[in-house]
């Protein structure tokens, strides 16, 4: 779960601040509002991104190695297989 929260942040946080701005002018009756994107640099995404999905990874390990009850020790290998199968075969 931790890893996939930190990837759905790292590949939509720029339109969730963006769009965020916008349905809460919309939601006032601001039809005309122009968001503020100064806070979404390409130098700052990328290393929120690379931020939170490494986060995600630690999380999620160290969840598994604090609770083993949840998640299997042979589900982590073998649940990764397809995942593998496809980045491999995908230019």
């Amino acid at each position: 779960m931790p890893i996939a929260v930190g990837y759905v942040v790292a590949h939509y946080w720029s339109l969730f601040v963006l769009e965020g701005q916008r349905t809460v002018a919309l939601l006032f009756g601001d039809e005309h509002f122009d968001a503020y994107s100064g806070i979404i640099t390409p130098t700052g995404v990328a290393n929120l991104q690379v931020t939170v999905i490494v986060l995600g990874h630690l999380l999620a390990r160290s969840w598994r190695t604090t609770a083993p009850e949840v998640v299997p020790a042979h589900a982590g290998r073998h649940g990764q297989l397809p995942l593998l199968a496809l980045m491999w075969c995908t230019p």
